[in-house]
Formats: structure tokens, sequence, C-alpha cells
């Protein structure tokens, strides 16, 4: 258990991770942040820009919100 608390915040910028994560979450949730990250379509979310994800540690249950947020950068385009 990683001590995850409503309210963290982990960024993942592409090439760093900010902040702390449980290695099992992060690790099933990669797929579905670089699926965000280069804007792929999942056509069961309504919004694009905000999934959930949910921990696969049935001991320890957390529920996660992934948001994309855009970057100035993609902003400009």
């Amino acid at each position: 258990m990683a001590g995850h608390k409503v309210g963290d915040e982990i960024i993942f910028t592409g090439e760093e991770v900010k902040g702390k994560l449980c290695i099992s979450a992060m690790c099933s949730m990669m797929p579905k942040i670089f699926a965000m990250m280069y804007n792929a379509r999942l056509p069961w979310l309504k919004n694009q820009c905000v999934s959930t994800h949910a921990c696969p540690d049935r001991f320890n249950p957390v529920l996660f919100e992934v948001q994309r947020i855009p970057s100035e950068e993609t902003q400009k385009h």
C-alpha cells in the first residue's frame, strides 16, 4: 500500500513521473496513460480527457482518476 489519499496528484510528462505512485497501479495504468497522452480515442469514454482506473491490488482497492491536461505546446497547434 502506497498510502494514497484523495487529492494526491501524480504527473506524467512523457519524460518523467512527478509524485508517489504504487508500482502495481502504475504498471497497470501505463497503457491508458500513453494512449491518452497521444490522443488515442477510447470509445467507451464520454470525455476523452478523463478516465478512471482501478488498482489491481484487491487488498487495497484504490480508484484513480486519469486526466489528460493539454500542455502549452499542444494548445498552440
